[in-house]
């Protein structure tokens, strides 16, 4: 059964995206280590390629399949550009 994250979750990249579109990122409040490997389009893809090692951003997932630790991302919350200090705002 496919886990949803119905709320965006701040993750920090502890790996960037590799040849295959594959990246890691940590989840802030648990410390769970997620692997990103598919995207809901191609400017989201492009945006998570674009962050370093460190970078922090808040992302919407859900999980692909049922026996691996393997996530689509749906989407990228905040405003702007994500970069390695973005946190969750509540104001516009």
């Amino acid at each position: 059964m496919a886990g949803l994250s119905t709320t965006p979750e701040l993750v920090t990249v502890r790996s960037e995206m590799n040849d295959h579109g594959s990246m890691t990122v940590e989840l802030h409040e648990t410390n769970e280590t997620r692997h990103l490997v598919e995207y809901e389009s191609e400017r989201i893809r492009n945006t998570l390629a674009s962050l370093s090692v460190g970078s922090r951003v808040p992302l919407e997932m859900t999980r692909v399949g049922s026996r691996s630790n393997v996530w689509k991302v749906i989407a990228i919350h905040g405003r702007g550009a994500p970069t390695a200090d973005l946190s969750i705002s509540t104001t516009n």
